[in-house]
């Protein structure tokens, strides 16, 4: 007699995600699910209790996935790291990314601690240590309006060059300007331009170089 498979919660949200990621949050059945896998339904209810928790378990997951994204080193600039981040994982998730923050009511929690979650990683960043927690609150609403524009294009297929290159260069002048700007409003230019000074000579591409980016 062959032996039974055994389908772990791990394997089942997989698979879940998977569909998820092509079809969409609502498009989810458990039968579905359970075609993805090769089983009966039985194994997906032996480990949920039915479609409205593995919709909440995919949407902490794909929370999850996009703050990894958002926590890589993809320039040697911490707060550019974060938009960048955002902007793949629009492009690799199109589906979810809508979900998250579009369609979906429990998006505005995620946003909530998204935007929490990046305050914490632009702290990080030496050349915004100047700022105020206002400031930076500040920076951080306009930035996050720009990214979630160019992510929505992404999503739409507006946007032709999606290379992280391109969009790495979009977010670091729009970036340089806007704290620039609440630099330069603030009466904290001399401290925020020097800090560039004093790294003159390093090789740091994409860091918004406040010379490059504000005029």
């Amino acid at each position: 007699m062959p032996k039974k498979i055994q389908f772990s919660r791990e394997d089942i949200l997989e698979a879940a995600f998977d569909l998820f990621r092509k079809e969409g949050l609502y498009a989810l059945s458990v039968r579905k699910i359970a075609g993805r896998v090769g089983s009966s339904t039985a194994p997906v209810y032996s480990c949920f209790s039915g479609i409205d928790e593995i919709r909440e378990s995919l949407m902490r997951e794909a929370f999850e996935r996009l703050i990894r994204y958002t926590e890589k080193s993809y320039t040697a600039d911490i707060f550019l790291n974060i938009g960048v981040g955002m902007l793949e994982f629009a492009k690799d998730f199109p589906v979810v990314y809508r979900t998250i923050f579009l369609e979906d009511a429990r998006g505005r929690d995620m946003f909530q601690r998204f935007s929490e979650t990046n305050r914490i990683q632009m702290r990080k960043e030496k050349s915004l240590a100047i700022f105020s927690d206002g400031e930076i609150e500040s920076i951080l609403d306009k930035l996050t309006v720009y990214t979630h524009g160019l992510a929505a294009m992404i999503c739409a297929g507006i946007i032709e060059d999606t290379s992280m290159q391109s969009l790495s260069a979009r977010l670091a002048q729009t970036g340089g300007d806007i704290i620039g700007a609440t630099a330069f409003m603030s009466g904290k230019w001399p401290e925020y331009s020097g800090y560039f000074q004093e790294r003159k000579g390093e090789n740091h591409e994409n860091h918004h170089d406040p010379k490059r980016n504000f005029r």
